[in-house]
C-alpha cells in the first residue's frame, strides 16, 4: 500500500464543546466538550451549525446521545477547514505524542483566545487508542480538550445526520486499524479507510 504523507486535519471538541479539524491528504477529526451553562435544550440539535470561538461547528453529540455521551455537554465537529493539516505519526498508529496529537493540542492553545469561551471547553479522557503495547485499542489518554473522533464516536453520529461527516478531504480517526495502520474517513463521510500513518 502506498504511503500518503499528508492528511487533512479535522478537529472535534466537546462543549462543554467538541469540534473537528482537517489535515492535508486526510483530515483529522477534533472533538471537545463544553459545559452548557443555562441548561441543555430539550431537543437534540444534531447537524445544526453553531458558532463557538470564532468558528462554525456541527453539533454531533448532546447530553447522553450522539458521538460523545456525557450529561450537560454538547459535542461539536469543525464545519470548515480552519485548523490546518497534519500527518498522523511517522512509524505507527500510536496517538499519544503523535504529530496529530500535537496538532490537536495546538488548536486548543492557539486558536481559542477568549478566556470565557475557553473556560467552557471541557477536558476528557480519550479511549479507543493504541498505547504501543500488545496491539489493541483499549488505551486511554487523560486531560484532552480537542481530539480526533474515535471509531466508536464516528459510528454514534446519528445516521440521519451523517452528512455532517462529509468533508472536502479525508480525515483522521484516533482509533487505529492495526499497529501499522491509521484509520481515516473518506470525503463522502461514510467510508473508513486504513493507511500506513507516515
Amino acid at each position: 500500500m502506498n504511503r500518503v504523507r499528508n492528511r487533512t486535519l479535522c478537529v472535534a471538541l466537546a462543549v462543554m464543546l467538541a469540534s473537528v479539524v482537517c489535515v492535508t491528504g486526510a483530515s483529522a477529526a477534533y472533538a471537545a466538550e463544553i459545559q452548557i451553562q443555562a441548561g441543555p435544550p430539550s431537543v437534540a440539535l444534531y447537524g445544526t451549525v453553531v458558532g463557538f470561538g470564532g468558528y462554525e461547528w456541527y453539533v454531533i453529540g448532546h447530553n447522553e446521545s450522539g458521538a460523545v455521551r456525557e450529561s450537560g455537554t454538547m459535542t461539536l465537529l469543525a464545519k470548515d477547514y480552519d485548523f490546518g493539516d497534519s500527518i498522523f505519526n511517522m512509524n505507527n498508529s500510536v496517538y499519544d505524542g503523535s504529530y496529530l496529537h500535537t496538532a490537536m493540542k495546538g488548536v486548543y492553545t492557539g486558536k481559542f483566545t477568549n478566556p470565557k469561551e475557553k473556560a467552557l471547553v471541557k477536558s476528557r479522557t480519550l479511549d479507543e487508542i493504541w498505547d504501543g503495547g500488545a496491539f489493541n485499542a483499549d488505551g486511554t489518554l487523560a486531560d484532552q480538550y480537542v481530539w480526533p473522533l474515535s471509531g466508536g464516536e464516528y459510528s454514534r453520529v446519528p445516521s440521519i445526520n451523517r452528512n455532517v461527516l462529509e468533508y472536502s478531504a479525508r480525515w483522521w480517526l484516533r482509533s487505529p486499524c492495526g499497529s501499522d495502520y491509521a484509520c481515516g474517513v473518506l470525503e463522502d463521510g461514510y467510508n473508513v479507510f486504513f493507511i500506513v500513518p507516515g
